[in-house]
């Protein structure tokens, strides 16, 4: 190594003794290594710095704009050791790096995720005196991670861009010196947000940035200052949506529910007034029962999860039969009776269940005690004919509610109820009997009915 004055090599190098006399230096040597002879300079390593800063995910459940304020992280290195003498610096690879984790939205909800930075500075090598020598510069780091929010609705979800930045103050020198300043690298990535839910994804650009500020020296000097490089990149999204139905039977009396429903069993309810019940029955007729699947919609009925709701609006059918069964079903099979299907059975005078269907119903279109029905948890409390019920399927587990309160709750441990994307339709039942010489009594009318992804 070599000492430089103004840029060049100097021929001789004085020092003052104890008499205060000025005497000649031949060569200088640091332990035993000649570190001037004319042409050798010092050498000043300053180590990597990295910047990096976390902020945890917000979670949101409710259709809502969530807004995520910007983060900073920032780091600075202390001062390295005195540098005595002439000395030539190197500025290794500084770098600034930030990270975006998974977006998953599940139900409706706004959520914008504003600019996040990390920042970096590293301090300036201040040489004290002018005399030979080498002072290591100590490692400095600090991180910045960013979890993506969970959002549970589905929403539109905007990412907008995400920026790292990194500066390096060069440092001040107070002798002559030969400063070498290599490559400032700032890089930032956003991995694929994973959205579930009925959503619009708009990813903005991912921006990284990197700036190096102008050195001051105030010795003779040379400079170098390579390249600066930032890169950044942002996968595509990848969006599953929900899907909802419904049908609130507005429409002129009729023999059939209509062109959106499947008979799947006894041929289809009827609408009266407004309303769907079970269909015209003949003097003397046993209890029976209509089923009907939904097909309509803009994917012919079915739900795109095996997480769902059903829910229906009862009214009065006229005559009330107390222990005629209406329901709503859950896990219809695209081909009707090939799997196993889920039922919440209620009734004004003979309590409620949760009941599995396997296979097709018996003829008769009945909604409990026939082949293949299994209660499988029940209650003796009763319903009104004005009663909003609801079956709901998370996984394995079915909830029955009645005017929005829990009723019954079942956990398929044994997975019987069938699942996957052709088990995933939903229908109602309605039953109803004619004693000979009375009239027709009817199980309570549904006056709307609606599927929804949860």
């Amino acid at each position: 190594m070599s000492v430089f004055s103004r840029g060049q090599a100097p021929k001789y190098i004085r020092w003052i003794d104890a008499d205060g006399v000025s005497q000649p230096v031949a060569k200088v040597y640091l332990g035993d290594i000649l570190i001037f002879d004319g042409t050798i300079p010092a050498v000043v390593a300053v180590p990597h710095m990295t910047a990096t800063a976390t902020m945890t995910a917000p979670t949101h459940q409710a259709g809502q704009r969530v807004s995520v304020p910007p983060m900073l992280a920032s780091a600075d290195s202390f001062d390295p050791p005195s540098v005595v003498g002439a000395v030539n610096v190197v500025v290794p690879p500084m770098t600034a790096a930030v990270g975006m984790g998974p977006v998953t939205p599940d139900v409706p909800a706004e959520v914008i995720v504003p600019r996040m930075s990390a920042t970096a500075d590293l301090r300036a090598a201040t040489p004290a005196a002018l005399a030979p020598g080498v002072a290591p510069a100590p490692a400095m780091a600090a991180g910045a991670d960013m979890v993506v929010p969970l959002v549970t609705s589905g929403a539109v979800v905007a990412v907008p861009p995400m920026t790292a930045s990194a500066d390096m103050p060069l440092p001040v020198m107070a002798g002559a010196a030969n400063l070498v300043v290599p490559p400032l690298i700032a890089t930032s990535t956003a991995p694929v947000p994973v959205v579930r839910g009925a959503a619009n994804i708009i990813a903005p650009p991912a921006q990284a940035t990197a700036g190096l500020l102008v050195p001051t020296i105030t010795a003779a000097a040379n400079v170098i200052v390579p390249p600066m490089q930032a890169a950044a990149s942002m996968p595509v999204p990848v969006v599953v949506g929900g899907r909802s139905y419904s049908d609130d039977f507005n429409r002129a009396d009729s023999s059939t529910l209509g062109s959106n429903w499947r008979v799947d069993m006894n041929s289809q309810p009827k609408i009266v007034t407004n309303r769907a019940l079970m269909k015209t029955m003949g003097n003397g007729d046993g209890r029976a029962g209509n089923w009907a699947s939904y097909q309509g919609g803009t994917n012919t009925g079915k739900l795109a999860t095996d997480n769902y709701g059903v829910k229906a609006q009862l009214i009065s059918p006229g005559s009330i039969a107390s222990d005629n069964l209406t329901c709503i079903v859950l896990a219809v099979a695209d081909t009707f009776g090939s799997g196993t299907s889920c039922l919440f059975g209620v009734t004004t005078g003979s309590g409620c269940a949760i009941i599995t269907q396997a296979g097709s119903p018996p003829g008769s279109g009945v909604g409990s005690g026939g082949s293949g029905q299994t209660i499988q948890v029940s209650t003796s409390t009763n319903i009104a004919v004005t009663d909003l019920i609801e079956l709901r399927r998370v996984g394995n587990v079915f909830t029955a509610y009645r005017n929005g309160t829990s009723l019954l709750t079942w956990t398929d441990s044994s997975n019987i109820v069938s699942s996957g994307s052709t088990n995933r339709r939903f229908g109602l039942v309605v039953e109803g009997n004619f004693p000979i010489f009375n009239g027709e009594y009817r199980s309570p009318a549904i006056d709307s009915i609606q599927a929804y992804d949860l």
